[in-house]
């Protein structure tokens, strides 16, 4: 890369990380479902409390911490937790067959699934 195009990437970059900085509770503006209006004031109330939880999102990339109400949490993506997981399972276990390989991942998947909330 030239001077310029470093000088560039790291000008974006730190336009991410402004922007990651920034306070969360803004992204969330309006309804996140649409129901029945018998059931809107139950939904309503529900949507102020998860926004409420929300709001004191915090995220450091410089830090690599993601923090919600003084909580530390652990960004994952999903297929680590299901597809990948359970294809990783399988090759550990391939000696037990298929069948039982996919039961024995599904197993542990659930238990971790309770475990880590």
């Amino acid at each position: 890369m030239t001077h310029e195009q470093l000088q560039q990437r790291l000008e974006e970059l730190e336009k991410e990380n402004a922007m990651l900085r920034r306070d969360f509770s803004s992204l969330s503006k309006g309804n996140s479902v649409t129901v029945p209006e018998p059931f809107k004031p139950l939904f309503d109330i529900a949507q102020q409390t998860v926004n409420e939880y929300f709001r004191h999102l915090k995220m450091d990339p410089t830090k690599g911490t993601i923090e919600i109400n003084d909580q530390r949490y652990v960004l994952v993506r999903a297929s680590s937790l299901s597809k990948d997981f359970l294809d990783t399972i399988q090759n550990l276990y391939a000696d037990r067959g298929e069948n039982e390989a996919m039961a024995i991942g599904k197993n542990f998947l659930f238990d971790i699934a309770h475990v880590i909330g």
